[in-house]
């Protein structure tokens, strides 16, 4: 790799913003998202009487017009929504496929992904259903169907500018899993153009923070940094630029974005509308796939052992935490790989390792080092939704839940997915997650209705995360008592039904859009312990591999431990996505 130094780097750049200090204000939670409330009730009643001397006027010269009129203005002059809750929404992995057709062959022999030639099942939106995982990705309409999705949500909070949704995070992945000859630098930048802009054309006046995917760069999962790969990431920056300059990233975040791939933002700090506490809220954008297992540019080039800090990522890491802290600002963490092992549900009781266990390790203890600053940790990259814990001691439900990690469904279909988006409710008091709301779009049913002629939208709401698992808010303390919950069960005791017992509930969070056969693979109890065991283990090879499943009062009294679960590690191989 180039000699070339993030301070280096910092020393090339010439600033070009200059961080915004946010207002003092002492606002209600549910006033976080207006101007002041004095002016806004001057407002409303000049949009009153403006509007009824339009009415007035429309009927005075249409009756036709004066009945079409009277009720957009009732919509537009009805009193504010109070105590609205706030929410963000997360787009990740759409992995779109320029030469997707509909009508084409689901299976091939002749590429590594298929729906683009021959004559077959291929639907509009997206192909894979109860019987089978295809290899294949989605036309960009799927995307911006699931984009607009969210905004329609949107539009019915927004009418007059009371502020729902408070911003969009896109996790990267934008490229489709393409042979590695058909991914030209061009092609791989057009492609996160195309994705990034169907989501800010959909959300002009909202904050959305990107960041990129082991997709994103050619050939994939390959990503070093310095000069030589300036075509990525100014090539990121280009695409990112007018929208992260407008929401406050300043010179030196221009220059680790433009170096490595990482930066941080604090949005809300150049939004008209928000308010403390939403202007402390600081996003710390991770480039996670300079630590990701695949990547063989983060070794030594002679010796091949792995480098101690690419890019340097860990220290500004370590540097960046220390810096909220002093400022008293809460952390979102963003990163496409997740921490933590994926639990094999075709080989019982083994785990694969997105990410080097080492780096692992490394980003762990820089998180611990600041226990109070990160709130929440969301990931991309596996294609499913679940949740881990970071807990003080690595896989030990004694010791204590710091920081839930959420990880995010794909829009891609690859191998069976149904095309799914998360949106998010949080409390701006403490940048705490209190529920999750899973949209997805049923293949078979869209599909079927496209090719009858109906191409309109058919997402659906899956279900809440607090409700099915059962608890007040998805925050480090209410988890913690589900696993607590989960751990105490009798493992014979376990079924499917997710809402009868606490592992029903974790299997159908985890395969909601995922295709019946896993889930079926996933009733041995050997399979499902690992499962459990992976809820709480973020780092630790041998937290993993020696997880024991026990019930939590046990631990307390006397230790006695019940159905080991003998997991094994894999950190060389596992799917592709």
């Amino acid at each position: 790799m180039a000699s070339t130094s993030v301070s280096e780097a910092l020393a090339d750049m010439e600033p070009s913003t200059t961080p915004l200090e946010p207002e003092p204000a002492t606002l209600r939670e549910d006033e976080l998202f207006l101007d002041d409330p004095q002016k806004e009730e001057k407002r409303k009643e000049r949009r009153k009487s403006i509007l009824l001397l339009v009415l007035l006027i429309t009927c005075a010269v249409s009756f036709t017009m004066c009945a079409v009129f009277i009720p957009m203005i009732i919509l537009w002059t009805r009193p504010p929504v109070s105590g609205l809750t706030p929410s963000f929404v997360i787009f990740t992995d759409p992995h779109i496929d320029a030469k997707y057709a509909d009508g084409t062959a689901t299976t091939c022999t002749d590429s590594f992904i298929c729906c683009r030639n021959g004559t077959g099942d291929a639907g509009y939106w997206g192909s894979g259903n109860a019987e089978h995982q295809y290899n294949c990705d989605i036309p960009d309409r799927t995307m911006y169907a699931a984009v607009d999705n969210a905004g329609d949500r949107w539009d019915a909070h927004d009418i007059r500018g009371l502020v729902n949704i408070t911003h969009v995070l896109f996790l990267g992945d934008a490229q489709a899993h393409t042979e590695d000859y058909e991914q030209t630098r061009e092609l791989v930048v057009e492609r996160m153009k195309t994705a990034f802009k169907l989501i800010t054309d959909r959300f002009p006046s909202l904050p959305a923070i990107p960041i990129l995917g082991n997709h994103d760069t050619t050939p994939y999962n390959q990503m070093g940094w310095g000069p030589e790969w300036s075509w990525l990431y100014d090539g990121a920056f280009g695409i990112w630029n007018a929208t992260l300059l407008g929401y406050n990233l300043t010179a030196e975040d221009q220059a680790t974005l433009r170096y490595a791939g990482y930066y941080t933002i604090q949005p809300f700090k150049a939004v008209k509308w928000a308010r403390e506490p939403l202007t402390s809220l600081r996003f710390i954008c991770l480039n996670s796939q300079l630590w990701e297992i695949k990547n063989q540019l983060n070794r030594n080039a002679t010796t091949k052992a792995l480098l101690e800090d690419p890019a340097g990522q860990f220290a500004w890491l370590r540097s960046q935490l220390a810096r909220a802290k002093q400022e008293g600002v809460k952390v979102h963490l963003l990163q496409h790989i997740p921490m933590g092992f994926l639990p094999s549900t075709s080989t019982p009781g083994s785990g694969a390792a997105q990410m080097h266990p080492q780096y692992m390790a490394a980003e762990r203890d820089a998180l611990l080092a600041y226990p109070d600053v990160v709130t929440a940790i969301f990931t991309g990259h596996v294609h499913s939704g679940f949740f881990r814990l970071l807990l003080s001691r690595d896989g030990d439900l004694t010791s204590t839940a710091l920081v839930p990690q959420f990880s995010n469904p794909a829009i891609s279909t690859w191998r069976g997915m149904n095309p799914a988006v998360h949106s998010y409710t949080y409390t701006p008091a403490d940048m705490q997650v209190t529920d999750i709301f899973r949209w997805q779009l049923p293949l078979a049913k869209a599909n079927a209705a496209a090719k009858a002629g109906d191409k309109s939208l058919h997402w659906e709401m899956a279900f809440s995360y607090a409700d099915l698992l059962n608890v007040p808010s998805l925050n480090a303390s209410s988890l913690t008592s589900y696993v607590d919950n989960l751990f105490t069960v009798p493992v014979d005791q376990w079924g499917d039904s997710a809402k009868t017992d606490p592992m029903g509930s974790l299997l159908k969070l985890t395969f909601a859009n995922d295709a019946p056969q896993t889930m079926a693979n996933s009733t041995s109890q050997a399979v499902r312990q690992a499962f459990a065991c992976s809820l709480t283990v973020m780092g630790s090879e041998q937290a993993f591999a020696g997880c024991r499943l026990r019930p939590r009062s046990a631990m307390h009294m006397n230790g006695v431990e019940m159905e080991i679960c003998d997991n094994s590690v894999d950190v060389t191989t596992g799917p592709e996505w």
